[in-house]
């Protein structure tokens, strides 16, 4: 037996807030690279390659880049290889 009707779960849909994806990902150095990290766009399938911050970890660095370019970080989860970054910004590009 469902938990709601169809009308209750319409109304919950559109009570969720969409929003955009990065996936964060560190990049060890190479012989002719230093270390890098990769922040991909789920939404739009972009991706940039920015220099790791030594000051600061690999999510902060991702998330002082996303806010410089004017992309506000609400949330953040994590799974064994990845940082995911979340915004409700779905104007500015990476």
């Amino acid at each position: 037996m469902p938990l709601w009707t169809s009308a209750q779960t319409q109304i919950y849909t559109k009570m969720i807030k969409n929003l955009r994806a990065f996936q964060i990902a560190y990049i060890p150095p190479t012989d002719i690279k230093g270390a890098r990290i990769s922040i991909k766009d789920l939404r739009h399938n972009k991706r940039k390659i920015i220099a790791y911050d030594y000051a600061v970890n690999t999510k902060e660095t991702a998330i002082n880049y996303l806010q410089s370019a004017g992309i506000p970080i609400l949330y953040s989860f994590e799974t064994e290889k990845f940082y995911f970054l979340l915004s409700d910004n779905f104007e500015k590009t990476i």
